[in-house]
């Protein structure tokens, strides 16, 4: 259950218990912080989710409500102490959430050694990098307390309290009044001098200190930057082999700090060993395989610090650091680190490549790099293949940003353009953008820094491609045209650094970038306009979080006023001496006047302490609702950019939405069209069906008049029956009186001769009638296949012709009988 669930069920028995304070509530909420203090995936805590924006305001709430010793207490510590491990939610955690102030309050109230270590151990990381604009309830006590452990005798308290001193006085004047009020600073001066002295392991956050103090101390002496350097390449590889993070944390941070001051930069650079540290260090690197990543990390940020001074006995160097960076640039939380090393070892060295054209150190320095990053170029490649389960994880863009400004170096390098451009495909690319069509409404991620980085990092690293080669000017055309694209934009132009505000700006100069872009990119910045409460600055380090979630009144655009002290160091010692002769009068003087002033002076003082004690209370009442305010900023914010991403993929939604009612709109124009052609078509099958109906009825006309025909001829063939009857009758007749008219045989053979004739002509009417039988059977089958009607007619007179044929069939055997018999009787008369 260790995910964003657990996450939910907190927030729920949380609101459950602060509801109704029940141990079975409490129960629950105690279970869920166990399982969160035991998980050990610090991205169950990645800032912009809407769970986890629930999560840390329910747990400030749970810190503030329940007693300092509890232990629901200390498991919303350990759980705190998770959170921290990872990057971006420490950063929230220090800006948005603002957890110091209560833990100033437990630490103070706890006596527990451990307990004790723990909660400055938090508050080491919980004051990292933090902003103070106004002088908080809790500086004061803060500050005195680390203050009293660093100049007391407590070895243990010592290096966290001053790291948590330098954290709290870096960049903040308030801080830094505070502690001038709460010491005697050189006193305080001169211990911290000691223990950089006697306790090597603080003697960076000592360094440090006096860099803070610099108006002061004087600053750091340039003997010191040396001496640091020496101890910074045995400490970093002793930190490596025990993981150690915190001490590379500080080391690299110092040393970053040591770059960007202009005095120490230039002494950074004239240190004469760096060849002799960086073969030592990197001897170390390569024999020991088992490296933390989070020290990894820290150590890539180290190695391209190195790599951007310039020192020349440095480029030597450049290959085997390539190399290193090559191992581990498919490893996950570190990949994006090393291939920042790359790119700017590439940048460094190829833009000085016709400055220094000459140098046979450098060429042979160029050389070695061309052979290792042609070696593994196809390793660099496979990077581009990103797993669909990565694809819109913040990891895959902080990498593929930091790969694409590599590829966008070495490809401007001939040796390497036409083989980058090879082993790219345009379906590899388009598939880096699909998170942008479903985009995930739990987690709002278009205002996250490392989204918007990388896209448009992307899109610059396909502007050049386009202009390399044409087919790549489709795709870039077609990306620019969608609107997510362009609220991406919007976005980097509105709350990006100034780095990416130029690459951004860079694009609207690109050929592929039309009116119609340039008309959608200015709808989305008025839209964006509307959501921007206000503008991120850089932090402490020069970096910007870039998150929107994270950012508290002191990242604000509004100019801040810094607090300045009530009295100046002088004014407070004139006060000390005027309230000193006062009390000696007061001792040595017997008027009553004085007392009397004195007593009115004791009297105002208690009424400023009482005022002083309510003023402090009031401060403490508005930094609570400052950090309640703060704490609905970030819900709200949070509520407006999921709302906004709801609304850009109901708006993606709406737009296919149109695209296929606009299909299905010409497809029911079409539709229309084939109805139209088929009324057509129709009617003209009507016209046709009309006319065949009027054929069929004169058919059925002539049918009517060819079945009177037959009918008529019926007629004809029952009279020639009746005929045949009768001359049967007649041959009967004859038979019975051949005997009688042996002698009338002359007279016979005429009348045979007669009737012989006549069956002829019967024979030829019966032939005739056949004849037009066979005709009325052929106008009969030819009927059949007009009308179905008329064949049940045509059969029954088909009948009725079979047995008219069947009778004459039987005359024309009684004249075959009679013949023979007329045949008979010639022989016989003869």
């Amino acid at each position: 259950m260790v995910n964003r669930d657990i996450l939910r069920s907190f927030n729920a028995n949380c609101k459950d218990y602060f509801l109704h304070r029940t141990a079975e509530s409490c129960s629950n909420v105690q279970r869920c912080l166990q399982i969160l203090g035991a998980t050990s995936d610090p991205n169950l805590y990645d800032p912009g989710s809407r769970d986890v924006v629930e999560f840390f305001i329910n747990l400030y709430e749970l810190l503030i409500s329940v007693d300092v010793h509890s232990h629901l207490n200390w498991l919303a510590i350990n759980v705190l102490l998770e959170a921290c491990r990872n990057v971006k939610t420490r950063e929230s955690l220090v800006h948005t959430y603002k957890f110091t102030s209560i833990l100033t309050t437990v630490l103070l109230e706890t006596q527990a050694l451990e307990k004790r270590l723990k909660i400055l151990q938090l508050l080491k990381e919980l004051t990292y990098g933090i902003k103070i604009t106004w002088q908080e309830a809790y500086l004061p006590s803060l500050i005195t307390a680390l203050t009293n452990w660093i100049m007391g005798d407590d070895v243990e308290f010592l290096p966290l309290s001053l790291s948590i001193l330098v954290n709290l006085c870096y960049q903040n004047m308030p801080s830094i009044y505070t502690l001038l009020r709460a010491v005697n600073i050189k006193k305080f001066l001169k211990s911290i001098l000691k223990i950089q002295k006697q306790y090597d392991p603080s003697r960076i956050e000592v360094s440090k200190l006096l860099i803070i103090l610099e108006g002061i101390s004087g600053g750091l002496p340039d003997q010191e930057v040396h001496a640091f350097i020496r101890v910074t390449f045995p400490n970093l590889v002793e930190a490596l082999n025990t993981g150690n993070y915190f001490m590379m944390r500080h080391h690299v941070t110092f040393f970053k700090e040591t770059m960007k001051n202009p005095r120490t930069s230039k002494i950074l650079e004239q240190y004469p060993n760096f060849r002799g540290n960086m073969e030592y260090l990197i001897s170390k690197i390569k024999e020991d395989s088992k490296i933390h990543q989070n020290c990894l990390a820290i150590l890539f940020e180290f190695l391209t610090c190195i790599t951007q001074l310039d020192n020349l006995d440095l480029e030597v160097f450049f290959p085997q650091l390539m190399r290193f960076a090559l191992r581990w640039v498919r490893t996950t939380n570190v990949s994006t680190e090393a291939l920042s090393l790359l790119c700017t070892i590439t940048n460094r060295l190829f833009k000085k490549k016709e400055i220094d054209r000459d140098s046979e150190q450098r060429q042979e320095v160029i050389q070695r790099v061309f052979e290792v990053l042609e070696d593994q170029l196809a390793v660099i490649m496979l990077l581009m293949d990103e797993p669909e389960s990565e694809l819109g994880s913040c990891e895959m863009y902080s990498r593929h940003t930091a790969l694409m400004s590599l590829l966008g170096e070495m490809i401007n390098i001939p040796k390497f353009t036409d083989k980058i451009m090879t082993s790219l495909s345009l379906d590899l690319l388009r598939q880096l953008f699909l998170p942008l069509k479903k985009p995930n409404l739990k987690d709002s991620g278009f205002f996250q820094e490392p989204v918007y980085t990388f896209y448009v990092q992307a899109l610059l690293f396909i502007s050049v491609l386009a202009g390399k080669e044409s087919s790549w000017s489709s795709l870039y055309s077609e990306l620019l045209q969608e609107r997510s694209i362009q609220l991406i934009l919007s976005i980097a132009l509105f709350i990006g650094q100034e780095d990416l505000k130029k690459k951004a700006l860079s694009l609207l100069k690109t050929t592929g970038f039309s009116s119609e872009c340039m008309d959608i990119l200015a709808s989305n910045m008025m839209k964006v306009n509307k959501l921007i409460i206000f503008s991120p600055e850089k932090d402490f380090n020069g970096e910007n979080s870039g998150n929107v979630y994270e950012s508290e009144p002191n990242n604000c655009s509004i100019r801040q006023i810094d607090l300045v002290p009530l009295l100046s160091s002088t004014q407070e010692s004139y006060l000390n001496t005027l309230l000193e002769k006062y009390e000696a009068v007061n001792v040595n003087s017997e008027n009553v006047m004085v007392s009397s002033i004195m007593e009115l002076y004791q009297y105002k003082m208690s009424a400023m302490e009482q005022t002083l004690r309510h003023m402090q209370s009031s401060q403490e009442a508005a930094d609570r609702r400052a950090t309640s305010l703060q704490h609905n900023l970030s819900r709200t914010t949070t509520e407006i950019s999921w709302l906004h991403s709801l609304l850009h993929n109901t708006q993606q939604k709406l737009e296919v939405s149109i695209a296929e009612s606009k299909k299905l709109n010409s497809q029911i124009s079409e539709i229309q069209s084939q109805a139209n052609e088929t009324h057509v078509k129709y009617t003209q099958l009507v016209q046709t069906l009309r006319s065949k109906t009027l054929i069929i009825n004169e058919l059925e006309e002539k049918c009517k008049e060819l079945n009177n025909c037959i009918k008529n001829k019926n007629n004809e063939i029952d009279m020639v029956k009746k005929e045949v009857e009768v001359e049967g009758q007649k041959i009967v007749q004859l038979t019975q009186t051949i005997q009688d008219r042996n002698n009338t045989i002359e007279e016979l053979e005429k009348e045979k001769a007669r009737l012989q004739g006549t069956i002829n002509d019967l024979t030829k009417e019966l032939e005739s009638a056949e004849q037009k039988l066979n005709e009325l059977e052929t106008d009969l089958s030819v009927q059949r296949g007009v009308t179905a009607d008329l064949e049940a007619v045509i059969e029954q007179k088909n009948d009725e012709i079979a047995e008219v044929k069947k009778e004459l069939e039987e005359q024309k055997r009684v004249r075959e009988i009679i013949s023979e018999l007329v045949m008979e009787k010639g022989k016989f008369s003869k």
